[in-house]
């Protein structure tokens, strides 16, 4: 008894790989980076992970008496 596949998530990934191929063709390795950087940042991921960068920060702390003494 065979499983018919409702969903083929090589073929999903072949098909955004070549997707992404056509977007990049023509393009100088500097433009290349660029529309890379601006897919990612559009993906959720990107998103969830600046967030948790954010949070996970050190917050600036204000200069104490002493330090904003000058000479």
């Amino acid at each position: 008894m065979t499983k018919t596949k409702e969903f083929d998530c090589v073929e999903v990934k072949r098909r955004a790989q070549q997707e992404l191929l056509d977007e990049l063709e023509g393009h100088s390795p500097k433009e290349q980076y660029k529309i890379i950087r601006r897919l990612a940042e559009e993906t959720t991921l990107w998103k969830e992970l600046r967030k948790a960068k954010q949070k996970a920060a050190p917050k600036p702390k204000a200069p104490t008496a002493k330090q904003r003494k000058t000479g």
